[in-house]
C-alpha cells in the first residue's frame, strides 16, 4: 500500500496529519491512475471524476475539509490559515452513477467555469435559480430538494447532501493543460468542442480510523 500526497495543494497542512512519510507527486493523471493498488491512498484536492476512478480502481481518498470565506477563494492558504479555518481530515468515497436527475429548474454555483457554464445550461434548456459566483454563496442558499449544478470537489458534493439537495458534477474531460488558468474565461461553445458533460455521482464521508492519523482540528 502507497500512500501519495499531492504537493501543488499545500503539503504541509497534510504532512502535520500523519502524512508525512507519503510519497509526493506533482498530480495526477493516467500514468498515475494505472499504477493504483487496492488500499493505495491519494491524500489532496481532487474532482469528482478523478476521485471516482481512483475509488474504483481499489484506492481511497482523502481530504481536508473546512469552510472556504469566498475571499480566500483562489488563494493560496498556509497549513495556520487552513487550521484556523477548523480543518478536519475526512475520507470520501466516490461512485459514478446514472444520471437520474430529470428536473429542469436547478441551481447552478462553482468556483471554477461559471459564466460559461450558466450560458451552456441555459442553451440545454434549463432555468437557473439565481446563479452564485462562489460556492459558499450559493450553498447557504440551498434548501432541501433542490438540484445544483457545479464542478465539485468531494467535500462540497458532501456538503450539499447534507442540505438534503440532488448534485449533479459538471465536467469537461478533454480540458487541455494550456486552458486550466483559464477556466473562468471559456464560453458554452467552448464547453461544447470540450465535451462538457453532467455527471451524477455517490459521495460518502467517513471519518478515518486508521493508526497514526490526526483527523480533527488542530489548534
Amino acid at each position: 500500500m502507497t500512500t501519495y500526497l499531492v504537493s501543488r495543494f499545500n503539503p504541509a497542512a497534510y504532512t502535520m496529519r500523519g502524512f508525512d512519510q507519503a510519497e509526493i507527486i506533482s498530480h495526477i493523471d493516467g500514468e498515475v491512475l494505472g499504477k493504483v493498488k487496492q488500499g493505495d491512498i491519494f491524500v489532496g484536492v481532487f474532482p469528482l471524476r478523478i476521485a471516482a476512478a481512483i475509488c474504483a480502481l481499489g484506492g481511497r481518498v482523502m481530504n481536508l475539509r473546512f469552510n472556504l470565506p469566498t475571499d480566500k477563494v483562489g488563494k493560496e492558504l498556509s497549513a495556520g490559515e487552513i487550521n484556523t479555518l477548523g480543518a478536519v481530515l475526512r475520507e470520501y468515497r466516490v461512485v459514478r452513477k446514472v444520471n437520474t436527475v430529470t428536473e429542469t429548474t436547478v441551481r447552478c454555483y462553482s468556483d471554477f467555469y461559471l459564466a460559461g457554464l450558466v450560458e451552456w445550461l441555459g442553451d440545454m434548456g434549463y432555468e437557473l435559480k439565481a446563479p452564485a459566483t462562489k460556492f459558499a454563496d450559493g450553498l447557504a442558499a440551498t434548501s432541501a430538494g433542490d438540484v445544483v449544478v457545479g464542478a465539485f470537489l468531494p467535500m462540497q458534493a458532501a456538503q450539499i447532501g447534507e442540505k438534503g439537495a440532488t448534485f449533479v458534477d459538471f465536467d469537461l474531460t478533454d480540458l487541455p493543460a494550456h486552458l486550466r488558468e483559464k477556466q473562468d474565461e471559456l464560453g458554452a461553445d467552448d464547453i461544447d468542442t470540450l465535451r462538457g458533460r453532467l455527471v451524477a455521482y455517490d459521495v460518502e464521508e467517513s471519518v478515518p480510523t486508521d493508526a497514526g492519523l490526526v483527523t480533527g482540528a488542530i489548534a
